[in-house]
């Protein structure tokens, strides 16, 4: 008996590992492919596109402060004329560093904002994915974090 319960328990932590490391090609298959920023964009220079076929854009800016304790406080500004995004999802693209739901709120202007203290990596740079939800699409950017 316990045999038996150690291998299900051994086959249960391989179908989550599994899981875990395929999730960004999962939910592509779930949600289509998003629209990417054009290489060489960068997001903490400025607003970088994404534009999907039908012409519709979105635009990200990162801004990023060191607080005190050595933590990274993130600043996320999207513009979307015409749409209304919902959330950003922030993963690590090197590491795993878990999925980060960043509720979207409208600011000023026609800018959705978000903040977010994310977690220093051990690396000194740390390349980030964010998709931002907008209904059914998605819009990718990439940006970089440098450990303060």
């Amino acid at each position: 008996m316990r045999r038996v319960v150690g291998w299900g328990l051994w086959g249960a932590t391989g179908l989550v590992l599994a899981l875990a490391w395929s999730w960004p090609s999962l939910s592509d298959r779930l949600w289509g492919a998003p629209g990417e920023m054009r290489p060489g964009c960068d997001p903490e220079a400025g607003f970088c596109p994404v534009a999907f076929e039908d012409g519709a854009e979105v635009r990200l800016r990162v801004e990023t402060s060191t607080l005190p304790r050595r933590k990274r406080h993130f600043g996320f500004f999207v513009e979307a004329p015409g749409l209304e995004p919902s959330l950003i999802e922030l993963s690590g693209v090197e590491m795993n560093m878990g999925l980060f739901r960043l509720p979207l709120h409208p600011g000023p202007g026609a800018v959705w904002t978000a903040t977010a203290p994310l977690p220093l990596c051990t690396l000194k740079q740390m390349s980030w994915r964010a998709d931002v939800r907008l209904g059914d699409r998605r819009a990718r950017f990439f940006f970089r974090s440098e450990r303060p």
